[in-house]
């Protein structure tokens, strides 16, 4: 793990204010396939609350985009890339990862180093939660 990241809850302008995880229930969502919103929807179901997907993308970009420009729409987009509502930061906390895969050159071992220690201060700069 290099670092940490959660979803933040991004809602159409002139949306109903999410102040309680039960303001969530029956809400419209765009999904990003291949993202970390399943925590997102993991956490709904756990929490018993019900949720549409009116829309599937392939780019947290292209969901923000959507979301802005509809009425009474919502998607679940990383804290790092987007400022938005943190009702769902603890349920949706997930690491950051790399896997190693040149063994034989050692600038991938400095480079790994490097990302865990002086880096740390950079990887906080750009929105992540760094791991120290």
């Amino acid at each position: 793990p290099i670092a940490y990241d959660y979803l933040v809850l991004i809602s159409s302008p002139g949306s109903k204010k999410i102040t309680s995880i039960k303001d969530l229930d029956n809400l419209d969502f765009v999904k990003v396939d291949g993202s970390a919103q399943r925590l997102a929807w993991n956490s709904l179901e756990h929490y018993d609350l019900n949720y549409n997907i009116k829309h599937r993308v392939n780019s947290q970009f292209d969901a923000f985009k959507l979301v802005k420009n509809s009425k009474n729409l919502h998607s679940f987009l990383n804290a790092s890339y987007f400022n938005g509502n943190k009702i769902l930061k603890f349920d949706t906390r997930h690491v950051i990862s790399l896997v190693k895969v040149n063994d034989d050159d050692p600038k991938t071992d400095d480079f790994i180093n490097y990302l865990l220690t002086k880096a740390q201060k950079d990887i906080e700069n750009q929105g992540f939660i760094p791991m120290d």
